[in-house]
């Protein structure tokens, strides 16, 4: 018979438990004079039902700020709290002192920013960190003041905008940027911590630009910002995810034009000097601030191709347009007539006041403001060159893709290939005048044989 060992370990049990079995089957066998097979032991007991309790983070602990006031010396723990033994008196400021991956972290204030003013406070702060390390949830960044500012949501949409600005398309596009975040997102956001601002307060926030009655593109473009600002602080991971934002449907709104007849109306009430621009761009269709923006060197006599290229954003000379792409125009013959009669300035701009001083797209508008006071027709600059523009060949009969077309040819170096055929495709188009094409079908018959129409 075998010896049964005593086990000296826990987790020789389970070894113990198949011993006594085997002990167990030996004696009936015998009693019985028969042999039995060992097939597994029945569990007595299973470690299982009792595991060792993880240990818990104990790390760091709550101190006095300074010195007794009275005999100015250092404070001691009792079980009441923290004090002088000699004086009985209690600090005013408590700190939460610890280490952290080898770098020691003392901290005067709360997540909220509060001072740290009693022990029961240093204490409850102290027990949250600790939970958080046993969550694997802990991040210093969140209680070092240095820390904290720099995630204040308006220090942090400021620093923001120094870094991404100069991938705004356009100076006017800071300028308008800048306005929203100063009018609407730093004084509903504040101080908040970028990090802990969840989809909730993003709806509220939302629910307040409606209260203010805005429009809804409006509402957009300031939606628009926010989102940005939280998109790039996701992939500088300093968010881990972006909150989610409320749809937004924007309203596109009729917009009015004019034909050749009012545009006419409207050049007698500007002067003379002045009307040639207004003349140029009723012809060409572009943005305004793209012909104040034209120069000699895109112009190109030979070949009657105007090179769109540059653009004024915020009174400031961009050399890119808004899409950031070259355009070629078509110079028709009215065209070509205003162009020779400008003179060539030392600026290099092709339209210049009578100073000689290029056009701004504000005195533009206040020109045009009140020339169509003076006829009696409301209209933007905008609706009446290039909305106008549009409507106008459109009505002519010219085909949607022919005005994309002479809109914008985003393919620069295909374009400069075949400028002849550019030229020849776009010349009917700025002309305003299409060519009419009839063509012969082949209709098919009954019989199989095709009948001309």
């Amino acid at each position: 018979m075998e010896t049964l060992v005593l086990p000296q370990k826990e987790s020789q049990i389970e070894a113990l438990q198949a011993q006594i079995a085997k002990l167990q089957l030996q004696l009936v066998g015998q009693l019985y004079n028969t042999e039995l097979t060992f097939t597994k032991p029945i569990m007595l007991y299973s470690s299982e039902s009792n595991p060792k309790k993880e240990d818990i983070c104990m790390i760091g602990s709550v101190r006095g700020k300074g010195k007794c006031g009275k005999c100015g010396g250092k404070w001691a723990t009792t079980t009441k709290g923290i004090g002088c033994p000699q004086c009985f008196t209690m600090p005013e400021k408590y700190i939460v002192d610890f280490h952290w991956k080898g770098k020691r972290i003392r901290l005067f204030k709360d997540k909220s920013g509060e001072t740290l003013d009693s022990y029961n406070r240093a204490k409850r702060l102290l027990e949250r960190i600790r939970g958080e390390i046993d969550d694997h949830t802990f991040d210093p960044t969140f209680y070092v003041k240095a820390d904290q500012i720099k995630y204040q949501f308006e220090v942090y949409i400021w620093n923001w905008v120094e870094l991404i600005k100069s991938d705004w398309p356009a100076p006017a596009t800071e300028k308008k940027n800048t306005y929203l975040i100063s009018k609407y997102l730093v004084p509903f956001f504040g101080k908040l911590d970028l990090r802990e601002i969840r989809s909730a307060q993003i709806v509220k926030f939302y629910k307040y630009l409606n209260d203010l009655k805005l429009s809804s593109n409006y509402k957009h473009q300031i939606m628009a910002v926010l989102h940005k600002l939280f998109t790039s602080a996701w992939r500088w991971e300093d968010i881990a995810k972006i909150p989610i934002f409320p749809q937004i449907k924007t309203e596109e709104k009729p917009f009015k034009w004019i034909d050749k007849q009012d545009q006419e109306k409207i050049l007698l009430g500007i002067k003379d000097h002045d009307k040639l621009i207004f003349k140029f761009l009723f012809l060409c269709g572009c943005r305004i601030s793209e012909i104040t923006a034209l120069k000699w060197d895109c112009v190109d006599y030979k070949n009657r191709i105007l090179t769109i290229k540059r653009t004024h954003s915020a009174r400031i000379l961009k050399e890119a347009t808004k899409t950031n792409d070259w355009r070629f125009l078509y110079i028709t013959d009215e065209m070509m007539k205003i162009l020779k009669d400008q003179p060539r300035t030392i600026n290099g701009y092709v339209f210049t006041n009578k100073h000689g001083e290029h056009y701004h797209y504000s005195w533009l508008h206040q020109i045009w403001g009140m020339a169509t006071k003076k006829v009696g027709i409301q209209i933007t600059l905008y609706n009446a060159v290039k909305h106008s523009w549009a409507c106008q060949r459109i009505k002519a009969g010219f085909h949607h893709e022919e005005i994309a077309l002479a809109f914008g040819h985003k393919n620069i170096n295909m374009t400069k290939k075949y400028t002849r055929i550019l030229t020849e495709n776009l010349k009917e188009v700025f002309e305003g005048e299409k060519i009419r094409h009839i063509k012969t079908v082949t209709k098919p018959s009954p019989g199989g044989l095709g009948e001309q129409t």
